[in-house]
């Protein structure tokens, strides 16, 4: 399968849930099921949307990784569905806790160097 072809079926909400009840993975059902809850979509609207989200916006690293976890199985589309997921999680993860740099940054404005226009 190609993976346009792969893509493409899971521009379905209903077909994303069905492949999502296929990982078996609990622990990323339920992270899925908040972040859903959320954004107040399904869990299936909300994977739908984070294969579109992966698709736009996923850097050439993040490619390269799904590329590679797709290469080595003998159900890519899953894999594809799964890392497509994880990282839609992860970037609203980051969002919502800011940066997502690990660092606190400060909200005060920045202060002159001390150097005068003229």
């Amino acid at each position: 399968m190609m993976l346009g072809d792969i893509l493409r079926k899971f521009d379905d909400p209903r077909a994303v849930e069905d492949a999502l009840l296929q990982l078996g993975d609990l622990a990323l059902l339920t992270e899925i099921s908040k972040a859903a809850a959320s954004f107040g979509e399904t869990p299936g609207e909300y994977a739908a949307a984070s294969v579109a989200r992966f698709s736009g916006e996923a850097s050439d690293d993040d490619w390269v990784a799904l590329m590679s976890g797709m290469a080595r199985t003998e159900n890519p589309g899953l894999i594809c569905l799964r890392k497509m997921i994880e990282w839609a999680v992860a970037q609203d993860r980051q969002q919502s806790a800011g940066c997502g740099c690990g660092h606190k940054h400060s909200t005060a404005p920045e202060t002159d160097s001390g150097t005068d226009a003229k």
